[in-house]
């Protein structure tokens, strides 16, 4: 008798149900893959963000710090709910304006300051072609000037300063009326591009950040009474000037801090936004603080 060898396989059937229990199988595998792949590539969208806002804010907060006695200003931008200007010092300490009655400064392009240096050439290289601040010690009241150059007097320590124009707004003179060198900064947020721009007076406007959804400024008022006044502009002189200082109801309110709160997007276009605020307290002095900046005009 002759015995054939059957040969065990898989039909074709069992092959087709096999390569269809595959398919699934690898369909859930990748769409599991895939979204496990997109929650990372959010999670790290948000951080990025995230760490975005929070150094743009910080660097706006460190700068804002630095201004001189907590003075803001319309210089370069006009201090709105998007915008603030602020003055930081450009050299040593002020110098003392050498006068004899309130209307000295007034009607003239040009007066004397007290510096102990050795030569006119020092102060030259200090104040010569920049940007001055005058601040009065009683009022409070300060103007920005411009510095035309530095010439010497009888008196080796008496220094006369010319300023680039005569100032009809001048402020008035009075007992510790004191010189700055200084730089006039800005910061400026355009919603429809989503930049925020940085300024100098003495240079042009340049991107600060981008892709930044928002960016708005809080102007947080203490009264005397401890009460406290949020506006989303700063209170306006009748000059429309900013206001350090100013008296409602009775109460007398005094611009202690800003609120810059914040949102960023990723840069990749996935608009990954997260918000980040910080509060940035003033500088504030019993003995000096400058209440009003104008311009000199």
């Amino acid at each position: 008798m002759r015995l054939t060898k059957r040969i065990s396989g898989f039909t074709m059937v069992e092959m087709l149900v096999a390569l269809a229990v595959l398919g699934v199988a690898l369909s859930l595998s990748y769409g599991t893959i895939v979204s496990g792949l997109r929650g990372q590539n959010q999670q790290e969208d948000i951080v990025n963000a995230q760490s975005k806002a929070r150094r743009i804010t910080e660097v706006v907060s460190q700068d804002i710090r630095s201004s001189i006695l907590g003075g803001i200003s319309n210089i370069p931008y006009a201090s709105s709910h998007t915008a603030v200007s602020f003055m930081l010092l450009d050299g040593g300490a002020g110098y003392q304006i050498e006068a004899s009655n309130p209307n000295d400064l007034k009607g003239s392009n040009k007066f004397n300051i007290v510096a102990d240096v050795d030569a006119v050439s020092e102060l030259r290289s200090q104040l010569k072609g920049q940007q001055a601040l005058i601040i009065n010690g009683a009022d409070r009241k300060a103007i920005v000037v411009d510095v035309k150059t530095i010439r010497s007097t009888a008196d080796d320590v008496i220094w006369q300063v010319v300023m680039t124009q005569k100032c009809d707004n001048m402020i008035d003179y009075a007992a510790n009326t004191l010189l700055f060198a200084i730089t006039t900064m800005g910061i400026d947020f355009n919603k429809d591009k989503e930049i925020l721009y940085q300024a100098t007076t003495a240079g042009t406007e340049a991107p600060m950040a981008f892709d930044v959804g928002d960016f708005v400024i809080n102007y947080v008022y203490e009264g005397d009474d401890e009460s406290i006044l949020v506006k989303d502009v700063p209170e306006q002189s009748t000059s429309a000037i900013p206001s350090r200082q100013f008296t409602k109801g009775g109460v007398t309110y005094t611009l202690a801090r800003l609120q810059v709160i914040m949102s960023s997007s990723d840069s990749d276009g996935q608009k990954a936004t997260r918000t980040y605020s910080s509060e940035i307290e003033l500088a504030r002095s019993q003995d000096f603080q400058v209440n009003e900046v104008l311009v000199c005009n």
